[in-house]
């Protein structure tokens, strides 16, 4: 913004001096502004670089850009030009610097949209309250197919209804339940994967959509969807927050944040093997 362009510092150092600016020092400030300037946008670039490193390496390989396996699956490699992909998208790896839970914080606080019930916060994949979940007008209208319900316990208070899965099995929507806790101290990840297995399952079938919910839509069920772009889209944790985030206003409780990053780093380790045994040939 242009009040932060004008930078009070600057201007007090050289009355101090009662020297006036020379077109030296204004080149030096400038050439500091565009610097700050720049650095989101060199993030952003670096970030474009890596997605389309992998796309190049999807497309030879004849493979969809959302491949379950990622650059992984890819047999062989052994041309010049996909080689220095792999090793792009490696070196690019092994530089990355993962964000601290305060920035990840900091980030999540950014997102200054209202809350809302339900939000598609990927191609058919929707992020939702527990209302939401049990409303047959909003499923039907929406043509949710599957649920994954990420609530204490399965029961539907002030519903008259047996159980959340024989309801769903009257509406022929697929139902999977994680009975997770919305508390720091309680361990989430041992969900993560069965959770993305049934999300990516479902959506193997272009007609299906998936409804993610918890109580508020905002923790719970927020997590899983993050595992699941880590997961089986190839997304660092960063930027499946962003991503998220441009729709949605979550809030993962700080323990589910500290075991996000943990799967982070783990999937990272994974890809930074497996393009290593890639680039020799194994």
């Amino acid at each position: 913004m242009a009040s932060k362009d004008e930078s009070p510092g600057c201007s007090s150092e050289s009355e101090d001096s009662g020297m006036s600016s020379t077109p030296v020092t204004n080149e030096k400030i400038k050439t500091e502004k565009t610097k700050a300037k720049k650095t989101p946008l060199l993030v952003k670039f670096f970030q474009r670089k890596w997605t389309n490193v992998k796309r190049g390496v999807f497309e030879k390989a004849g493979l969809s850009t959302q491949s379950e396996e990622g650059p992984s699956s890819i047999p062989g490699a052994n041309c010049a030009e996909t080689q220095n992909q792999l090793k792009t998208e490696l070196s690019m790896l092994e530089e990355h610097a993962p964000p601290s839970l305060m920035q990840l914080l900091d980030v999540l606080a950014e997102c200054k949209l209202s809350w809302t019930p339900v939000t598609e916060v990927w191609l058919r994949v929707f992020i939702g309250n527990g209302e939401t979940a049990l409303d047959q007008a909003t499923l039907e209208k929406m043509g949710i197919t599957h649920v994954l319900n990420a609530t204490p316990a399965e029961d539907a208070p002030g519903r008259n209804i047996p159980s959340r899965e024989a309801y769903y099995q009257s509406l022929n929507i697929s139902y999977y339940h994680v009975a997770a806790v919305d508390e720091a101290w309680f361990d989430i990840s041992e969900f993560f994967h069965p959770a993305a297995g049934f999300i990516q399952t479902a959506l193997q079938n272009p007609e299906h959509k998936v409804l993610i919910n918890c109580a508020h839509g905002v923790s719970c069920s927020a997590s899983l969807s993050l595992a699941y772009l880590m997961i089986h889209l190839d997304l660092l944790l960063e930027n499946a927050i962003d991503r998220v985030t441009r729709v949605r206003r979550i809030e993962p409780n700080i323990g589910f944040l500290k075991q996000l990053a943990l799967l982070n780093a783990n999937l990272i380790e994974q890809r930074k093997l497996k393009l290593e045994n890639l680039i020799k040939g194994h």
